[in-house]
């Protein structure tokens, strides 16, 4: 299981058409990025052939044991741009998880509210996702992997925010880094950030506090991690965290399980 370790402090569902088009756009920035390291450093055209990408998920047992379940098969894309007689192409493949609410559902009805079937709604604050992100080799080279990696992150936070914001969390900003060591000692640095959701599952309003975590791992395959859960919720002005079950930081602990283990 992937232990937590004391944070240092430091100054998601399918993603909305909003946050798809501002997602699209920067990763066009980066694919500019590489185009113009493929023009300054005269590498070989073998360089800048697309590679494909291959799923990164999480370990089975891991999503068991903290009630999460795999949402539909891996999602394949592709983003590519032309420029100075040079294309360049991102393969990416991404795998998205949600939690098991079913019990929350069922203890929701002994405070005597029925909440929908569908719960989409409340699923969007508790999403992880995995994104394996296959960039050209010239990224490889190692007078290039440290920058296109830094440039991945970029593009990979401000999207992760984007979207989050986009379903309906407010406030949401950087916080701290945190540090997770995975079931097989690798470590994974990534960044926390809070904010608060509301939303409304069937006629019943529903909002709380929310924490996410976004990391970019280049050890290996480059991966990018993101999740957010809830650390509250709240049934109109009522605190029913507790009186269905949730706890706000196991779930967090959970989640870092889930990062860890990919």
């Amino acid at each position: 299981m992937a232990q937590q370790e004391q944070p240092a402090a430091e100054p998601a569902p399918e993603t909305p058409p909003k946050g798809k088009k501002k997602g699209g756009k920067k990763k066009i920035c980066l694919i500019a990025f590489l185009i113009a390291l493929a023009v300054a450093g005269g590498v070989g055209f073998s360089m800048l052939q697309p590679r494909a990408a291959q799923a990164a998920t999480v370990d089975p047992s891991v999503l068991q044991a903290n009630g999460w379940q795999q949402v539909g098969g891996v999602a394949t894309t592709s983003q590519e741009q032309k420029a100075s007689g040079i294309t360049v192409k991102i393969n990416t493949a991404s795998t998205s998880y949600t939690r098991d609410l079913t019990e929350l559902k069922s203890k929701a009805r002994t405070l005597g509210v029925t909440l929908p079937e569908d719960t989409s709604q409340l699923n969007q604050v508790f999403t992880f996702r995995a994104d394996r992100v296959a960039l050209p080799a010239i990224a490889d080279l190692p007078m290039f992997k440290s920058t296109a990696v830094d440039q991945l992150a970029q593009v990979a936070e401000s999207q992760f925010v984007d979207t989050v914001r986009a379903a309906g969390v407010s406030d949401f900003q950087f916080k701290e880094t945190q540090r997770v060591t995975g079931p097989s000692g690798r470590t994974l640095q990534g960044k926390v950030f809070e904010g608060t959701f509301a939303t409304t599952l069937g006629s019943t309003p529903l909002s709380g506090s929310i924490r996410g975590f976004q990391a970019v791992s280049s050890d290996g395959p480059l991966t990018v991690i993101s999740g957010v859960v809830p650390g509250s919720i709240k049934m109109g002005a009522r605190d029913v965290s507790k009186l269905v079950g949730h706890d706000g930081d196991k779930e967090w602990t959970g989640l870092l399980q889930l990062a860890g283990s990919v």
